[in-house]
């Protein structure tokens, strides 16, 4: 997976976020990618766009520069990251091959703790498609039961992104 992760240019991914009660944190939020520091996000709410350290975000009609808040995590593009979680994992599974959406994938899990300012555990839940090894969907669920869920396609599509303002 990593070594075909590397030879991503571009891709779009969808992504929900539940609570631990299964209540949607976020609107479900459309994301476009090209590697290795652009970014553009759209849900109902929002819409931003990420190139290198600045961002720029959509509320309402008008677009703003602003400064990047820590709380928003584009580590799932990240595959040095990937890496290194799995690396950092002691529960790493093979689940198996099963059909996603008509396309044969292998699926894993694994379990990392995380240790930031607030220790977290999370286990994950990756489909691998078995013809080109890129991840199609990561379902990753904290210790508290909040969801996430990623769901990969349009790899190496044509896909620009821009500063919507100067």
């Amino acid at each position: 997976m990593f070594r075909s992760w590397s030879s991503v240019k571009t891709f779009r991914a969808k992504m929900a976020v539940t609570t631990s009660a299964g209540v949607p944190a976020l609107q479900e939020m459309i994301l476009e990618v090209v590697m290795p520091d652009r970014f553009h996000m759209t849900s109902k709410a929002i819409e931003a766009i990420k190139i290198g350290p600045t961002v720029y975000m959509k509320l309402g009609p008008a677009w703003q520069k602003v400064t990047l808040n820590q709380n928003i995590d584009f580590s799932f593009a990240d595959v040095q990251k990937w890496q290194s979680e799995l690396g950092a994992s002691s529960d790493i599974k093979f689940l198996g091959a099963e059909m996603l959406d008509g396309t044969p994938t292998l699926t894993y899990q694994y379990t990392v703790s995380i240790k930031t300012p607030t220790p977290t555990t999370t286990t994950s839940k990756v489909w691998v498609a078995v013809a080109d090894g890129l991840p199609r969907k990561i379902e990753s669920t904290n210790q508290n039961g909040a969801k996430t869920v990623i769901v990969f396609y349009d790899y190496n599509a044509s896909i620009a992104i821009d500063a919507p303002i100067k």
